[in-house]
């Protein structure tokens, strides 16, 4: 698995509309080369899907803040809930990763993450 992988998924799902589902042909492609999408549904959703099929709880707030998802090999994933105007869901993480933005009529709603599995690997809270 290579950067460009992360990459190329990155640019296949940059610039999507929210509420629309990843493609099937895209998370085959992903989970084909261990690729993780992590994105945030609604205001309390944290999704993943290729080479992970997870949807965890992430209901932080309304007034927003953040919540850490850790996996069983110790890696982390921090999930910000409106830490940045108007922007719904970021994610911080030290795992080498590519972003990409889901819009919501126009404006960026959510920045996700796409990054390499790690075999075994799962993720929760609190891990």
């Amino acid at each position: 698995m290579s950067r460009r992988d992360l990459e190329s998924v990155a640019v296949r799902i940059g610039d999507m509309e929210y509420g629309d589902e990843i493609p099937e042909y895209i998370q085959a492609f992903a989970k084909n080369r261990k690729v993780v999408i992590c994105y945030g549904g609604s205001d309390d959703l944290f999704e993943m899907r290729g080479a992970s099929d997870e949807e965890l709880g992430a209901w932080i707030g309304d007034k927003g803040g953040v919540k850490a998802f850790k996996s069983t090999h110790g890696r982390e994933i921090i999930a910000e809930w409106c830490r940045y105007g108007t922007i719904s869901w970021t994610y911080k993480t030290d795992i080498p990763s590519e972003s990409f933005i889901i819009n919501e009529d126009g404006r960026p709603y959510c920045i996700g993450l796409v990054f390499r599995a790690e075999d075994g690997e799962e993720w929760g809270e609190g891990i």
